[in-house]
């Protein structure tokens, strides 16, 4: 490889599908990649235990990645079910060691933002692999102490802790922090790593369930639905097949109210304020 950026991933047999179609885009983008499919880094049969056994191999993979494509000068991680759509000019151009998406959490008062780990950039330097390090490091410390006290593992476990580890060592925006957290508590003694981060634009780590198709650069599908909740995904295909429907579990649109002669709605007899205004009138 040359010194530029390499696009890396890994993906196990259920995910293939989706691996193919992000190598077609990186082909379609002339972009230099490296995708290995692995085995399950679990024996569990459980969808959900077995997922978040794969993801938390993630900082590894990326350590690993570093040393072996010693001549890139960065390494970007995407998801496999994710699809370059166009060209990522920004992160070919990057000069920080880290870039990452914080998206806010929708309807959180006062509002809070989550690290989103769909597409990670990780400049290959003494800094960027001292982070992948101890981003490593960290990640059985956060499961054995939970385990400990008793208390249910992380939904997003690589994507946390992360996340904790850069409100500790203040290298992003306080808004950004997450003091709150426990995995932040847990982790508050931890070593320092000093590194630049840039919070990359929501297009970089675009998720088509939220916004509809090709409004990305990198866009993420969340496959991992489909193994996180088997059962729901599969009551989901079900119904799918029964009713025809994209989406059976989407709401149906609402019908617009009748129009009367003089081009006004009319007001719904069966509200309860139409029927609270009846009982006061005597009606």
């Amino acid at each position: 490889m040359s010194g530029g950026v390499v696009f890396v991933s890994y993906y196990t047999l259920n995910y293939k599908g989706w691996a193919d179609k992000l190598r077609a885009s990186l082909v379609a983008q002339k972009l230099e990649h490296d995708l290995v499919p692995i085995d399950h880094q679990t024996k569990s049969k459980v969808g959900r235990d077995q997922w978040q056994a794969n993801v938390r191999y993630k900082p590894q993979f990326i350590l690993d990645m570093l040393e072996k494509h010693k001549d890139a000068k960065a390494i970007v991680w995407v998801d496999a079910d994710g699809l370059v759509e166009q060209r990522p000019e920004l992160l070919l151009k990057m000069r920080e060691d880290l870039g990452v998406c914080f998206a806010p959490f929708p309807h959180k008062q006062p509002r809070k933002y989550e690290l989103l780990s769909g597409t990670v950039y990780v400049a290959n330097n003494p800094r960027g692999r001292k982070m992948m390090r101890l981003w490593v490091k960290a990640m059985p410390i956060v499961g054995e102490r939970k385990k400990a006290l008793k208390e249910p593992q992380l939904t997003k476990p690589e994507q946390q802790i992360l996340q904790a580890l850069l409100s500790i060592w203040k290298c992003i925006p306080e808004k950004h922090y997450n003091n709150a957290d426990r995995v932040t508590l847990i982790l508050k003694d931890f070593e320092k790593c000093n590194v630049s981060v840039k919070n990359l634009p929501e297009p970089y780590c675009h998720i088509r369930r939220n916004s509809g198709l090709g409004s990305g650069v990198i866009t993420h599908g969340q496959a991992s639905r489909e193994w996180r909740w088997p059962e729901k995904a599969h009551r989901r295909r079900r119904m799918m097949n029964e009713t025809g429907r994209k989406d059976p579990f989407n709401r149906k649109k609402r019908r617009p109210k009748p129009i009367d002669a003089k081009g006004k709605k009319k007001p719904n007899r069966n509200s309860p304020a139409s029927r609270r205004r009846r009982r006061r009138m005597g009606g």
